[in-house]
């Protein structure tokens, strides 16, 4: 709401102008939201973002859904989501050196923290991962994940072309 409000006022300074530029948003909702005992329930979209993520937008989210069950905890940080997705890739490393390959494959590869913010940064975006604190640009506060871990799991478990390992640290907790 913010990256749209406040471009939009900055440059008009008018509120029937921002208004209306509310209308076309708004009637792109009622695509995404069904209505269900008189409640809004969000849809499947977003589950359907998850297979066009990239593999480290996919590790991060995935980490950042396995720490709401190691801490019992709903909320996260990126910091915390990064060194939880550095742990998965180093195994995933050593896993296929002790089995003989070589560290093929996107699950081994640690990317460095600037990259990775950007992709947290998207998957903000997106939604997937949701700043519970206001006052945080980024979502680099306390975040929580909008998606569960069984959910991503069974996403990718159906999808052809995504990194196998991926879906190995959606069940091994």
């Amino acid at each position: 709401m913010t990256s749209h409000l406040a471009p939009h006022f900055y440059r008009t300074k008018s509120i029937p102008s921002i208004l209306t530029s509310f209308l076309l948003p708004t009637t792109a909702l009622s695509s995404t939201f069904s209505l269900s005992s008189s409640l809004p329930v969000p849809s499947d979209s977003k589950l359907s973002i998850i297979p066009t993520l990239s593999t480290l937008a996919l590790s991060l989210l995935i980490a950042a859904c396995r720490l709401d069950i190691i801490h019992d905890s709903d909320s996260c940080n990126f910091n915390m989501a990064y060194d939880e997705y550095v742990t998965l890739a180093s195994k995933a490393r050593i896993q296929s050196a002790a089995g003989g390959l070589s560290a093929a494959g996107g699950v081994s590869k640690v990317w460095g923290k600037d990259v990775a913010r950007r992709e947290w940064e998207g998957l903000v975006g997106l939604g997937l991962v949701i700043p519970v604190v206001g006052g945080l640009t980024g979502g680099f506060g306390m975040v929580r994940c909008d998606v569960s871990l069984e959910e991503v799991g069974a996403v990718l478990a159906g999808e052809k072309g995504i990194e196998k390992g991926l879906e190995r640290w959606c069940r091994q907790i």
